[in-house]
């Protein structure tokens, strides 16, 4: 059969594991965004020993907000001579070429953080600046920080910077940061290592995984994100990984990262123009038969397991029409609502709410969302309080009418 693996270059990707005992600090990141929206900005000092998920939390964060924020992030290195400023040229070149040129020509250093607050003013949607590791900053890049943590909160803005807490003892620039800062303009959030039955947890899960998968040939039916991210999973445990891909290949419908990690994973391949048509075995499955669909040509391959990610549907059909759902039956919410003919009231919807106030939708129904489990717990949790919120600004309005 002329099955062709798929070829790409390497690429870093980032983790794409559940965050496991992290919703509070979600929730808290997600609060201080909202207040942030509304016009008063803020800060998050995200605390924590090195490989604790400071960098895992912030990116599970920024996904959940990307289509409601503008985001830029920078880094701070581990350089034997720190890049001065070097968090600032990173959103420069994310920001516009003019930028770069703005720093290298402004001489002092006020007049350059000035319009660089400034800039922020001019934007449409809400910013979120991330600074990674700034227990590598260097004195510049930390008198930028002070500069735009005492201004945060007449910005539509959240400032999120990551630190070892080893570190903060260590440098007293860092320790000067905070003691330079009104209290009521910034949080720590100091992340706790995982629980023991978290880990035993993650023990347990990579364990059955290793029974099932272990010097087995898998094989994943699918041609997106979640089959590319699941291949990678897999490889770690199985012999061989196979993407079984009916059309030509995915690189049309599965994002660049993930393609390129995958062709650096010299136990994945793809398999194109390929569907499962029958599998065989006795008590247990022991081989599939995948047919060419160009060809007709079928073949009997050696099989472990055979997982299918092909995506998933809403099933909203039951709801009435007065709930706004895109063409695939993904329920509206939020701003995807704010500025159509489906939302009618003076306020703007609030996150959760549907096109009918009052009625809240949470977890993978929703259009947009992260689909993990741990982002629909979150987004319960929070829909309880918007019901709460909801009928407490009912029971004012019934009362001023009374009234």
């Amino acid at each position: 059969m002329d099955f062709r693996p798929f070829e790409k270059t390497m690429r870093p990707i980032f983790d794409n594991m559940e965050l496991i005992e992290r919703d509070n600090f979600l929730s808290a990141l997600d609060s201080g965004f909202r207040e942030a929206a509304a016009g008063e900005g803020y800060s998050f000092f995200i605390i924590g020993e090195a490989g604790i998920g400071k960098t895992s939390l912030v990116k599970a964060f920024l996904k959940k907000i990307e289509r409601e924020s503008i985001q830029y992030i920078g880094a701070c290195d581990s350089l034997f001579t720190p890049r001065p400023l070097g968090p600032l040229y990173d959103l420069a070149v994310q920001m516009n070429k003019t930028w770069i040129n703005e720093i290298h020509s402004v001489s002092s250093r006020a007049e350059l953080f000035s319009r660089f607050v400034q800039e922020l003013t001019q934007k449409q949607k809400p910013v979120v600046i991330v600074f990674e590791d700034i227990h590598w900053a260097d004195e510049a890049t930390l008198d930028f920080v002070k500069f735009l943590a005492r201004r945060i909160s007449r910005l539509k803005c959240l400032f999120i910077l990551t630190l070892r807490d080893d570190e903060i003892n260590q440098q007293y620039s860092l320790r000067n940061v905070f003691s330079d800062l009104a209290p009521d303009t910034f949080t720590r959030l100091v992340l706790t290592p995982l629980s023991k039955q978290a880990v035993q947890k993650l023990a347990d899960e990579v364990g059955e995984l290793q029974m099932l998968c272990g010097r087995q040939q898998v094989y994943l039916v699918g041609g997106g994100n979640s089959a590319g991210q699941a291949a990678l999973y897999f490889a770690s445990h199985a012999r061989s990984v196979t993407i079984l891909c009916r059309s030509a290949g995915p690189e049309r419908t599965m994002s660049q990262y993930l393609l390129d990690q995958l062709a650096a994973r010299s136990n994945i391949e793809v398999l194109t123009h390929s569907e499962v048509v029958r599998v065989e075995g006795e008590g247990k499955l022991e081989a599939i038969v995948v047919k060419n669909s160009q060809t007709g040509e079928e073949a009997t391959l050696e099989s472990g397991g055979l997982f299918i990610l092909i995506g998933a549907d809403a099933e909203t059909g039951w709801l009435p029409p007065e709930i706004a759902r895109d063409r695939r039956g993904y329920v509206l919410t939020g701003s995807e609502l704010a500025g159509t003919d489906r939302w009618e009231l003076d306020r703007d919807p609030y996150l959760l709410e549907t096109s009918v106030p009052g009625i809240f939708a949470c977890g993978d129904v929703r259009l947009g969302p992260v689909k993990r489990v741990a982002a629909a717990v979150g987004e319960g949790s929070m829909a309880i309080a918007f019901v709460h919120q909801y009928l407490r600004e009912a029971e004012e309005r019934a009362g001023a009418v009374a009234g």
